[in-house]
């Protein structure tokens, strides 16, 4: 079931399927509007002739124009949408390519072009002159006028979408959204509140109370999603402790082990393809199960904004501040235990998510790449101050105190009094936020 959905996953995010669907309901549109010609077909005709007389060679080439059109209208696009993918790959990153080609207006007007061009040659066929039989489809036939001119529409509005999607707010947003929506679902608010907290000791009590084999992987790439209720599920029902050895977002290779398992019984090879198939494996990562991923995305478009090539410090701290509005959600949340039970037994020892190591994720690199740029140095407090502000872990405003101090330290390296000023200052306000917070813990 895991890699059912881990397959649905990437089906959604290609370019083919929207279209593919589209193309189909295409197909049984101008059936069904060819059908119901057969039936009504001179009703149409002589109630409104100068909207339904036209002759089976008029039909023809107005469809055979449209299609011919639409077509073309589609290579243009699919050209179009390759240039956005090109450019936005060398402006920014290419790990935001499969957010180009998961974008659902992006697919739908691929799908209505082709689409369009399809029912054009599904009602061509059914056109027939005088000496074939006179039948012309009206109804199909002003449909296919009116798809054409929905079409001049979508083409209009798809230049519009495109020039705006390769804008790096447009970028950034989008990432953004998609990693707080990941956060929101790998925690919940309030979970962890009544979550059983088990002893690590307890755990390993537990584990220890038979043999110990191990789950290795069978292919290699990155670990897209866990089933953990499965993995739950069947460590419950052979009465055994199962431990993740790895996580979303972790490569592996073949033979590398992804589960321990502990308990009285005799690893098959049958249970280990069960344990296996929790475990969606495929060539990339995804946000799902991940929002690191998402952290990632936005601090390597920052890295390539402050490489010496580009030289963009303005995208840079558009990426910081949105890297603190998804860690500043991430701060308000209660990560649950890492033990997961049934029936209370530790079941799965998971390696779960840490709140220090997200900002380590976010931060270490755009700080050594900030030496001396004093925009990025500020936006770095102001992020620090922002987060502490959406949290009263103890635990979380350490983390934040060490990467003030961390960033701190690179005022010391800009040669302007005025900009160790206003760095300064930033950082009695980030100050002041994480003390005036922390003192609530």
């Amino acid at each position: 079931m895991n890699h059912l959905k881990s397959t649905w996953i990437g089906i959604r995010s290609s370019l083919w399927f929207v279209p593919a669907v589209i193309v189909c309901l295409s197909i049984i549109l101008a059936l069904a509007l060819v059908e119901l010609d057969k039936q009504y077909q001179f009703k149409w005709v002589e109630q409104y002739p100068l909207l339904f007389g036209a002759g089976a060679e008029g039909s023809r080439g107005m469809l055979s124009t449209i299609a011919a059109s639409m077509i073309t209208v589609a290579g243009l696009t699919f050209s179009l949408t390759i240039a956005a993918l090109v450019t936005a790959s060398a402006q920014y990153t290419s790990r935001i390519l499969r957010n180009f080609m998961r974008d659902r207006r992006n697919q739908f007007v691929l799908g209505c072009f082709v689409g369009i061009f399809t029912y054009c040659l599904v009602v061509l066929r059914t056109i027939r002159s005088t000496d074939e039989g006179n039948f012309v489809p009206a109804l199909a036939v002003v449909s296919g006028l009116l798809l054409a001119l929905f079409g001049i529409a979508i083409l209009v509005f798809f230049i519009h979408h495109i020039a705006t999607s390769i804008q790096a707010s447009t970028i950034i947003a989008a990432i953004t959204d998609e990693t707080i929506a990941a956060v929101h679902k790998m925690f919940p608010e309030g979970a962890g509140a009544g979550a059983l907290d088990l002893d690590v000791r307890e755990a390993n009590q537990r584990r220890g109370n038979g043999q110990t084999f191990q789950v290795r992987a069978a292919t290699r790439g990155y670990v897209q999603t866990i089933a953990g209720q499965r993995l739950v599920d069947i460590a419950a029902t052979h009465d055994v402790v199962v431990s993740m050895e790895v996580s979303p977002g972790d490569f592996v290779t073949i033979d590398m082990p992804l589960l321990t398992i502990n308990g009285e019984i005799e690893l098959s090879e049958e249970l280990a393809g069960a344990f296996r198939d929790a475990i969606a494996i495929q060539r990339y990562r995804t946000i799902d199960q991940e929002a690191g991923f998402g952290l990632r995305q936005l601090v390597d478009i920052a890295l390539k904004a402050l490489s010496p090539g580009i030289n963009d410090t303005t995208t840079a701290v558009m990426c910081i501040d949105h890297l603190s509005a998804i860690l500043a959600r991430l701060a308000g949340r209660v990560i649950p235990s890492r033990h997961r039970s049934e029936d209370g037994q530790v079941r799965l020892v998971v390696i779960g998510t840490r709140f220090p190591d997200m900002l380590n994720l976010a931060f270490d690199q755009i700080r050594c790449n900030a030496a001396r740029n004093v925009e990025v140095i500020a936006h770095l407090l102001r992020a620090i101050g922002t987060i502490s502000q959406g949290t009263e872990n103890a635990d979380y405003l350490a983390s934040l105190r060490h990467h003030l101090g961390l960033v701190a330290d690179l005022a010391n390296d800009v040669p302007v009094e005025h900009d160790r000023a206003r760095i300064f200052k930033h950082l009695q306000q980030a100050e002041v936020a994480v003390d005036r917070y922390g003192r609530r813990t």
